[in-house]
C-alpha cells in the first residue's frame, strides 16, 4: 500500500508592499501558491492510482511517496519512504510540465 503525503511550502500571512517589495518576493507571491497547489492536485491524481499497489516482498507494510512543493520546480517526489528500493524503483512518477 501507498500512502501519499504533502510537503508544502509556508506562505507569507502578512501583505507585502509590492512597491517596497523586491522580486523575489514578488516572485514568491505567485510560485508558492501555485507549488502549493500543484502538489494537492498531484495528490488528488495519484492516490486513487497507487493507493492499493503492494510490495510483492513486503505486502504488509506501507510505503510512503511524499510530494513536495519547491518554489523552483512547483512538484517534487521523495519516495524515501518505501520499503525497499525495488518497489521505489517499480513506481514511476513523471511530472510534465
Amino acid at each position: 500500500m501507498i500512502n501519499i503525503q504533502t510537503v508544502k511550502l509556508p506562505q507569507s500571512t502578512g501583505k507585502i508592499d509590492l512597491l517596497k517589495s523586491t522580486s523575489s518576493q514578488r516572485e514568491d507571491l505567485i510560485r508558492i501558491p501555485a507549488a502549493n497547489a500543484g502538489v494537492d492536485a498531484f495528490a488528488k491524481d495519484l492516490t486513487p492510482k497507487l493507493k492499493n499497489l503492494k510490495c510483492e516482498d513486503h505486502p504488509t507494510k506501507t510505503s510512503v511517496l511524499k510530494l513536495v512543493a519547491d518554489k523552483k520546480d512547483l512538484v517534487k517526489v521523495d519516495k524515501t519512504g518505501f520499503c525497499c528500493k525495488k518497489f521505489a524503483d517499480s513506481i514511476k512518477v513523471t511530472i510534465k510540465k
